[in-house]
């Protein structure tokens, strides 16, 4: 049962990880906005709009249904992303440039937080099978105490005073 818990209590956490991410995009799509003109623009703020309402939503279900709120941030996130590059892009071809190097760097970034990810389950996975086999194939005292007598026995006769306690 706390094992369920426990892992209620993180998908709450990374709800609201994404929550705050998306807002954090809104934010400094805000921000590009004010920097732009005309049609691009008043685009980027509309997407900025539906993007805020997607992170109301997905604030409201975080303790509910942390999932879906992660779910619905990530896409307000993503929303803001993709319309900030094309709001960028379409400005010129330097930006357009510099937008498609920054996309492919986040990226390459999150590809390799995921790897980061995985090899870190792997590992985790690797502890916990080699703990359980260490536990279960732990040696009896006569086979203990067989080991120990070869080994002084290799030794030679000076090391009877390494013997375990």
């Amino acid at each position: 049962m706390p094992r369920d818990i426990d892992a209620q209590r993180h998908e709450r956490r990374e709800a609201a990880r994404a929550v705050a991410e998306a807002r954090r995009g809104a934010k400094e799509s805000e921000k590009l906005a004010t920097s732009l003109e005309g049609r691009n623009r008043t685009r980027l703020e509309v997407i900025i709009g539906v993007a805020r309402k997607l992170s109301r939503a997905a604030q409201r279900d975080v303790r509910e249904h942390p999932r879906r709120a992660s779910r619905l941030a990530r896409v307000a996130s993503t929303k803001l992303d993709r319309a900030s590059v094309r709001a960028i892009a379409s400005v010129d071809a330097a930006r357009r440039a510099v937008a498609e190097r920054e996309a492919k760097r986040r990226a390459k970034t999150i590809r390799r937080r995921r790897a980061h990810e995985e090899q870190v389950l792997k590992m985790a996975e690797y502890i916990v099978l080699h703990t359980v086999v260490a536990s279960v194939t732990v040696p009896t005292d006569r086979a203990r105490a067989e080991s120990d007598l070869k080994r002084f026995r290799r030794m030679g006769e000076g090391t009877a005073r390494l013997t375990r306690a």
